[in-house]
């Protein structure tokens, strides 16, 4: 039994205690803020994510400092949302992870099963993502799209409660607004 002091550290019965705090430095070894464990944690799964004082913050890889993981600054004007695979920006709603062996990043999708959908802001999508990422649990047929917070998360799960299975499309033309926006 867990108490609710801690949270599960990358599926192995290990676990994050919710008091503890680490530095975060860049692979250079330059210290650039301090924060909650729990909260590298999540940033080091996620890959990006948004700092209280506004700054955007990407995961960079294993490192000697600090935390043991290392983490870059991104400009926010170029990476809003953090940066996907490359220089790629993350685009809420459009960009999504994938196997770059399978889906070319870069590459304009359509998933029939996202049109209609009511975004959390009450448009509707139009069933066009961009493969603009990877991830270390993206293999094969995987993906994961990007929805910037767990507040989207839950109202799009609610919109997709029973879809166990997505069919996107490679070249569709009705997506090629999105090639390298």
């Amino acid at each position: 039994d867990r108490d609710n002091t801690s949270v599960p550290k990358s599926g192995r019965g290990a676990a994050v205690p919710l008091n503890t705090w680490v530095g975060l430095y860049t692979q250079e070894g330059y210290y650039f803020g301090r924060v909650p464990e729990r909260f590298a944690w999540a940033l080091r799964l996620e890959g990006s994510g948004l700092m209280m004082d506004g700054r955007v913050v990407n995961y960079k890889g294993a490192c000697r400092f600090g935390y043991g993981t290392c983490f870059e600054q991104r400009d926010i004007a170029e990476h809003p949302f953090g940066r996907g695979a490359g220089p790629r920006p993350l685009i809420p709603f459009r960009s999504v992870a994938v196997d770059p062996s399978i889906i070319p990043i870069g590459e304009p999708l359509y998933i029939p099963e996202f049109d209609g959908m009511r975004l959390p802001d009450g448009t509707l999508h139009d069933g066009c993502v961009r493969a603009d990422d990877t991830g270390g649990g993206i293999k094969k047929r995987k993906m994961d799209f990007f929805v910037v917070t767990y507040g989207n998360f839950r109202f799009l799960l609610d919109q997709l409660l029973n879809l166990t299975w997505i069919t996107p499309h490679l070249e569709a033309p009705r997506c090629e607004y999105m090639r390298d926006l």
